[in-house]
């Protein structure tokens, strides 16, 4: 549904401003680029100054934090790894993804940490409990199933000590104090000795003081109970904290899980940091030029990536700013020349539809109606193709080919009504050639023709009008205007039911009477009363009066398109009044001067009166034909729905013409 929505409404190009910085040696082929490719409306240009510098040193810490964070991370990788990488940021994402990488893989790398610091901490205590084991295993061996904490006793008399050190420390120790202590038990434990030794509490203080002369420490031992049971803890505990290790498999699937950012980081590292570095210096020095304006949003990541590449040091950055940003007009070519009915009313807004697609379709039907003959549309043809062209200074312009396109293609679409409904300058090839009447839709008496081109205009209008209030409906909808589009679709409601019921009622078309009392009446005073809520909901008690308005105003505009078949009418009328004088030229100047000079002079006359009256006319209602189309468009159609209130994309570029006019 989306798109076939584009069929009839498209979305404006809606322009983004972009700030870019570079070189100023190199400002001139930066111009120059910029006016050649014609895809910026420059707003400034000067010199770089403090607020480029901040965005530079900005984006350099975030590099610089990056270069730390991806040197943190290939510490912790062994070998090398080659990485695919999956998706690639186009020029314009580069900063927020430079951003977001590093924020999450500080993060990560946080985590790492932590891991890393609890796998030391276990690693230690698990060194520690095995040194302990072994040594409690030789104090059961030696002094039996004892309770630890006798290891560590003070007493009155008596005080235990175990202390641990280096084995040329403990020697050393205990040599120096000689017979003051005795060594209970002791164990060398892969060049650590553990010893637990006994003296009198008198001696205390000299034994300390040789212990912190020696670095000699006390071993803690915070388990109580028999040495066996204190075994039985420690493997419990040991086992615990092995299981606790499998935290290093956790630290490497970090690791695998972020391969790609981390690529993805190396990849803008190498590409971003010495450009940023560049262009700080260059600021600081005063060497950096800066243009800042509006792009078409739909291309700027080409624009940067060909900007980037063009020039050997550039960024280019977008810049959120409190104006309303221009748009240029999107649409497929075929719909192209009628972006000039468009922009006689506006360019759309950034919150609007461009409604060009539907002009187009509406224009043409409008105006091949209104002129409807074969012979004029092939006249205007040919009138746009070699005479305009004469008539303006300049043929070269986009907006004189657009509307030489726009007549190229009503011309054709008159031309092809013309032949349906068989008028040819005003004549009927039917009567000529009765095989052609099968194609004819309109008949050849003129009141008929009337009556049936009056139904097919209201039919149109009708049809039309509906159309601009669903649009409006939807857009007010878009744009969170919920009573606005309740009163738009309210209005549709009663131009589908109660136009068709009041037509019943007064005889003119004929409903079933079931389908007419219990379908269209209802709804038809369900959408009056929508229509009353919605006004008096947007407008407040006024709208309790104004709300009629919006029934007359539909019905006024559904009106309007009798315009249609007057103008049809009016040419048609014109056209025969024409042919009659042409034929009364051929028969009565004969009659009048005799033959053959009558006839003659009948045929000469005729023939410049049918030239200049046929010119006249086909000037008239080709005129007539392009302002009613344009009235119906902009004034009963567009101004539903379409506000025109936009700033059109104004770009530099180059324009070269062939036809230069000269004048003082």
């Amino acid at each position: 549904m989306e798109k076939l929505r584009y069929l009839i409404l498209s979305d404006p190009d809606i322009c983004r401003y972009v700030r870019i910085i570079t070189l100023r040696e190199e400002a001139s082929k930066l111009v120059e680029f910029l006016r050649r490719e014609g895809v910026i409306q420059v707003d400034k240009a000067r010199l770089a100054g403090e607020r480029e510098q901040k965005f530079i040193e900005e984006m350099l810490k975030v590099l610089s934090r990056g270069e730390r964070v991806y040197n943190e991370f290939m510490k912790r990788i062994d070998g090398e790894k080659v990485v695919r990488l999956e998706y690639l940021p186009s020029p314009e994402e580069i900063p927020e993804t430079l951003r977001k990488i590093v924020d999450h893989l500080e993060h990560e790398l946080n985590n790492i940490v932590l891991l890393e610091k609890r796998l030391d901490e276990i690693q230690r205590r698990l060194e520690f409990l095995t040194k302990l084991k072994r040594f409690l295993i030789i104090v059961r061996s030696r002094l039996g199933d004892v309770a630890v904490s006798e290891l560590n006793y003070e007493g009155e008399v008596l005080i235990i000590k175990t202390v641990e050190g280096s084995e040329s420390a403990i020697n050393k120790f205990l040599s120096d104090l000689g017979d003051i202590v005795h060594p209970l038990v002791s164990a060398n434990i892969d060049g650590h000795v553990i010893v637990t030794i006994a003296f009198l509490s008198t001696v205390k203080d000299f034994v300390m003081s040789k212990i912190r002369e020696h670095g000699v420490t006390e071993l803690e031992i915070h388990y109580r109970g028999l040495v066996s049971e204190v075994l039985r803890k420690i493997d419990e505990e040991a086992l615990r904290l092995q299981e606790e290790l499998k935290l290093k498999s956790r630290i490497e699937s970090i690791i695998s899980q972020n391969l790609d950012k981390l690529a993805l980081l190396k990849l803008i590292l190498e590409n971003e940091y010495e450009k940023y570095r560049a262009l700080q210096l260059a600021i600081a020095t005063k060497h950096a030029f800066v243009v800042e304006g509006w792009i078409p949003g739909s291309i700027y990541n080409r624009f940067r990536h060909y900007l980037e590449n063009e020039l050997r040091l550039a960024v280019i950055e977008s810049v959120e700013i409190s104006d309303e940003p221009p748009v240029e007009l999107r649409n497929p070519k075929a719909f192209k020349p009628f972006e000039l009915i468009t922009k006689l009313y506006g360019y759309p807004s950034p919150r609007e539809w461009d409604p060009t697609p539907i002009l187009a379709y509406s224009f043409i039907a409008f105006y091949g109606i209104m002129l409807g003959d074969c012979g004029y549309g092939i006249a205007q043809i040919l009138a746009a193709r070699y005479i305009l062209p004469k008539l303006v200074e300049n043929p070269e312009t986009e907006t004189f080919k657009s509307l030489q396109k726009i007549l190229y293609i009503t011309g054709v679409v008159s031309a092809i009504v013309g032949l349906l409904t068989g008028s040819i300058f005003g004549f009927y090839p039917a009567t000529l050639l009765p095989w052609l009447r099968a194609l004819i839709l309109m008949p050849n008496d003129l009141v008929k023709t009337m009556s049936m081109l009056m139904g097919v205009s209201l039919i149109i209008g009708f049809i039309h009008i509906i159309i601009a209030h669903t649009i409006a409906g939807a857009k007010n909808l878009r744009l969170g205007m919920r009573w606005a589009a309740l009163n738009e679709f309210a209005i549709v409601m009663a131009m589908m039911f109660g136009g068709p019921y009041v037509l019943h009622l007064v005889g003119q078309i004929q409903l079933p009477e079931h389908l007419a009392e219990y379908l269209f009446k209802p709804l038809t005073f369900a959408s009056l009363g929508l229509i009353i809520l919605s006004k008096v909901k947007n407008m407040g008690g006024i709208g309790a009066m104004l709300w009629l308005f919006d029934l007359t105003g539909a019905l006024g505009d559904v009106l309007s398109y009798l315009r249609l078949a007057g103008l049809a009418i009016a040419t048609v009328v014109l056209v025969r009044v024409f042919d009659d004088i042409f034929s009364g030229i051929l028969t009565s100047l004969p009659t009048m001067l005799g033959y053959p000079l009558g006839t003659a002079i009948g045929i000469c006359m005729g023939i410049v009166f049918f030239v200049i009256a046929h010119m006249f006319n086909i000037a008239i209602s080709v005129l007539g034909a392009f302002v009613h189309s344009l009235r119906l468009c902009m004034l009963e159609f567009s101004t539903k729905f379409y506000d025109g209130s936009g700033k059109p994309f104004t770009p530099l570029r180059i324009v070269l013409y062939r036809h230069i006019p000269l004048r003082r």
